[in-house]
């Protein structure tokens, strides 16, 4: 046990300091600012439904604006990885839990698909992992943390919000003598949120051009927007309807993007139906994940909303103290789903369906001479 969890601290360590160096490589050495250029998003042109994080970096230190962003996705992901390390720890773990670390949908979701795993969702998944921390060890700061994270997390992007679900499903099964009670944290999130919603979103549209130009010059960037911000479509993104979202998804989706996520979500299914706290959630999870369908209408990134899902899944598992003691998991079993794990990707977005987008090859194929580059310069 002393070996998985030292093992499991390194692994979640080195990851952090993974997305710290690779955030800092991109931004300063390779102009490759989705990321920065996402996470900036503001309130210069009027209130919008991605901002509220841009105004946050702001605010720490804006002579240092693109070290600040690094060292704030760091730290979102930092905490998360903590918090997953502490629940691993405190609770009994067996076969799926080694399965859970090694998943394409969990912590390898980030690295194997940069480009798509360090978006907002963070924020969102680190509420939801400071509530079950606030369960597990009683510290108010986890509760206030995960207040705190939830709001700033549905300001800043959307799609926080389907974290919800998972987060109503845990105050209901776990917190029975004061769910309500706890519940009305979130609520007031939620109301303040539609409040601003209603009033001030219809009164402005975010204009690309003024929010790159400010950024720009304000914080003395040596970029152009032709590089900050034109080849995201941001402009579209924030201001398009929820019609001319579903329009824009069914323009990329074909036979093999369906297919190639449905058994990808058949693989994530397949790999947690060990848990007995799946089995006995069942129907639960089978609730929330008819309330994730809007997201696969109203966005093309399929790969994200898989990992959200299975991620919440997986950290409850990790989570159950009372089941994880014994395992119906066959060693069999468990030697077939650790080699598919490590040789499946979950991409987060594909142009057309090759089945090596969704397995590990990929990422060698496209990496490998790279690195044996960078390591003999």
């Amino acid at each position: 046990n002393k070996f998985i969890y030292d093992y499991s601290k390194f692994y979640l360590i080195n990851f952090c300091i993974f997305i710290f160096l690779t955030h800092i490589d991109n931004f300063y050495f390779k102009n490759y600012l989705i990321h920065f250029s996402s996470w900036n998003i503001n309130y210069s042109t009027g209130f919008n439904r991605r901002g509220f994080i841009g105004e946050i970096i702001k605010l720490i230190n804006p002579s240092e604006i693109i070290f600040t962003t690094s060292v704030l996705i760091s730290f979102f992901f930092g905490l998360v990885f903590y918090n997953i390390y502490k629940i691993f720890k405190h609770s009994n773990q067996n076969y799926l839990s080694i399965l859970i670390l090694i998943s394409p949908f969990f912590i390898r979701f980030i690295f194997n698909d940069f480009p798509g795993g360090n978006f907002k969702e963070i924020i969102g998944i680190a509420s939801f992992t400071c509530l079950i921390a606030y369960n597990l060890f009683q510290k108010k700061i986890y509760l206030g943390l995960s207040y705190i994270l939830f709001t700033i997390g549905i300001f800043s992007h959307p799609v926080n919000f389907f974290v919800l679900p998972f987060i109503i499903f845990y105050l209901y099964n776990h917190f029975i003598a004061k769910r309500i009670k706890l519940f009305l944290g979130f609520l007031v999130s939620i109301g303040i949120y539609i409040f601003c919603f209603i009033n001030f979103n219809n009164l402005f549209k975010f204009n690309e051009n003024i929010w790159c130009s400010e950024l720009i010059n304000k914080f003395n960037l040596n970029l152009t927007c032709e590089v900050l911000a034109s080849p995201y479509n941001f402009e579209f993104k924030i201001n398009s309807s929820i019609y001319e979202n579903i329009k824009y998804t069914q323009s990329f989706i074909d036979i093999g993007f369906f297919f190639g996520y449905l058994i990808l979500f058949m693989f994530g299914i397949w790999t947690i139906t060990t848990s007995k706290y799946f089995i006995n959630n069942k129907i639960y999870f089978f609730l929330i994940f008819i309330s994730f369908l809007p997201l696969f209408f109203l966005g093309i990134d399929w790969g994200r909303w898989l990992y959200i899902f299975f991620f919440c899944i997986f950290t409850l598992h990790l989570a159950d103290h009372k089941n994880n003691k014994k395992t119906t998991m066959s060693k069999n079993k468990f030697l077939t789903l650790s080699v598919l794990n490590l040789l499946i990707v979950a991409p987060h977005f594909i142009t057309e369906f090759e089945f090596l987008d969704f397995t590990i090859i990929e990422i060698l194929d496209k990496n490998i001479f790279e690195i044996i580059q960078n390591i003999y310069k």
